[in-house]
């Protein structure tokens, strides 16, 4: 079944490593309690235009419970 989830950010651009991992975290950490990032970034993962503690859950579920990753043929 096709989905679209949110919580990839390290990686090359925008895209990605394909995969929604502890690495992850680091990103979205520096964006949210160091630079306090507001507009479009892509560790903003509720779509609300922060960067902030409500995006984290997103990422919890898809890294550390659903493993989220690509399937490529």
């Amino acid at each position: 079944v096709p989905a679209i989830y949110s919580g990839n950010m390290d990686g090359s651009g925008s895209y990605g490593d394909d995969y929604i991992d502890i690495f992850d975290y680091t990103d979205w950490e520096y964006e949210a309690f160091t630079n306090f990032a507001s507009g479009y970034y892509q560790e903003d993962l509720n779509g609300d235009g922060y960067v902030d503690i409500f995006d984290y859950p997103i990422w919890e579920v898809n890294a550390l419970v659903n493993f989220i990753g690509v399937v490529k043929p």
